[in-house]
């Protein structure tokens, strides 16, 4: 079972658990992940060109992972979007709860981005979470 930690540099890491211990934010309700996210990985020119253009919304069980990426923007999109600017070591460098349509974000330290629904800036933490959790598993 893969556990992840954060360190003192507020960076997520791996850590092998000899002992059950579910790595996603549990709903106490129903005991079903709250935040457990499906990545599709856009890692040629045309994929990380479209992204998300065309699109009326994005589920939130969805994520799209452009790689390499170091910028992100909303133009022609109908609905905002959540950001996550991930650097070469696998660590979140930058969030962004609500890209709204037509801007332009950016993150030099960043080597790819993963695109998720928007939420809340409350939820920022169970949402860093859930991508890095999908991460690991890709």
């Amino acid at each position: 079972m893969l556990t992840l930690l954060l360190d003192e540099k507020n960076h997520w890491r791996k850590k092998k658990s000899d002992h059950r211990v579910s790595s996603r934010a549990q709903d106490e309700t129903t005991d079903e992940p709250k935040y457990a996210l499906v990545l599709k990985r856009a890692d040629t020119a045309w994929e990380r060109l479209l992204g998300l253009l065309g699109k009326r919304t994005l589920a939130p069980k969805y994520a799209l992972w452009l790689h390499p990426c170091l910028g992100v923007h909303t133009f022609g999109m109908q609905f905002s979007i959540g950001v996550f600017f991930i650097d070469k070591h696998g660590a979140i460098v930058k969030t962004i709860a609500q890209l709204k349509p037509n801007r332009i974000a950016l993150c030099w330290q960043a080597r790819s981005v993963v695109e998720t629904a928007a939420f809340k800036s409350d939820q920022t933490e169970e949402m860093k979470f859930a991508v890095l959790q999908a991460l690991t598993q890709d």
